[in-house]
């Protein structure tokens, strides 16, 4: 009798460990994965918590989501929506560098379509289904 009520208990403890892990599946996949992931409702949002600095976001830029290495400094991915066209500071440019990070709903890089980049300082931006998704760091020779 007492083996039974150990096991129900058991299997109590387990089934709620292994609810709890699912709701943390995303934190739990950036641990293991030596990232961080951060979204953002707007561009305001981004500026007061984004732990990346980019300053290539457009001012209508929404729905961002910020994926940074919590290991290698200065290794992030960010994907947005925005109807804007980015700044003047940032440079038409062959694409020579891809991201190490992934984010689901990024542009493929590699697909043959997608030729068209943007330099804009240590970033490299291409345009996305509805805004845009760049990478750092980019080669250091098309660094501004």
């Amino acid at each position: 009798m007492t083996t039974n009520k150990a096991r129900a208990g058991a299997a109590i403890i387990l089934s709620a460990l292994f609810l709890t892990a699912l709701s943390g599946c995303a934190a739990v996949d950036d641990m293991l994965h030596k990232q961080e992931t951060a979204t953002f409702a707007d561009k305001a949002a981004f500026d007061a918590g984004a732990k990346t600095a980019a300053d290539w976001l457009p001012a209508d830029s929404t729905n961002i989501t910020e994926r940074r290495s919590t290991e290698n400094a200065g290794i992030a991915v960010i994907l947005l929506t925005s109807k804007s066209e980015l700044p003047d500071t940032c440079k038409d440019a062959e694409r020579r560098s891809a991201p190490t990070l992934n984010l689901d709903g990024a542009p493929d890089i590699y697909d043959p379509k997608n030729t068209a980049a943007h330099v804009c300082g240590d970033w490299t931006v291409m345009k996305s289904d509805g805004g845009w998704y760049g990478w750092t760091p980019n080669v250091e020779d098309q660094a501004g």
